[in-house]
């Protein structure tokens, strides 16, 4: 039986490129990006790690960092808090401590404070980095990162009774 234009369309396309020192492939359909098949992929060179930095280095963010180091990323974190960002290093969920919010030279910038400062985070931010966010509330978020070319709104669908980075881990996420 014979798809129709409209059919046809659904079906994911395989889309291919590099990005800095990025091989990326994302399934395409219907017009968007996406993960159809539920994975992006990104490879990197074994020379390098891939660097990833945590703007908010609470629960959610100390969680992310612990799980990106575990498969090899180098991780900076910024909280506006000193402690929280201490308490952050010394769980191991961050190798760089950085004195002021900077995606610096990182294949990745996570937005993991309250949904206000990562929408004010957004409003000012310029980079070619890939941006990502934790934030639930999506369409604020979404406004404040129109003018940004690659940033992919997230949604963590992971927490704990409790906050802070003295709750974290790294299967928080699985």
């Amino acid at each position: 039986m014979a798809l129709g234009a409209k059919e046809a369309a659904a079906e994911p396309e395989v889309v291919e490129g590099v990005c800095g020192c990025h091989e990326v492939r994302l399934w395409a359909g219907a017009g968007e990006v996406s993960t159809a098949p539920g994975r992006a992929l990104v490879q990197h060179s074994p020379m390098t790690a891939p660097k990833a930095t945590i703007w908010g280095t609470g629960l959610i963010g100390a969680s992310l960092g612990m799980a990106l180091r575990d498969i090899g990323w180098r991780v900076a974190g910024w909280d506006p808090s000193l402690e929280a960002l201490d308490i952050a290093a010394e769980r191991g969920a961050v190798d760089d401590l950085l004195s002021r919010p900077t995606p610096e030279d990182a294949d990745l910038l996570v937005l993991a404070g309250p949904q206000a400062a990562t929408v004010g985070s957004l409003r000012g931010l310029d980079t070619e980095t890939l941006v990502t966010d934790v934030a639930a509330v999506k369409a604020p978020v979404v406004a404040a990162a129109s003018d940004l070319p690659h940033f992919v709104g997230g949604h963590p669908m992971a927490g704990r009774a409790g906050s802070g980075a003295r709750l974290a881990t790294p299967n928080l996420f699985r």
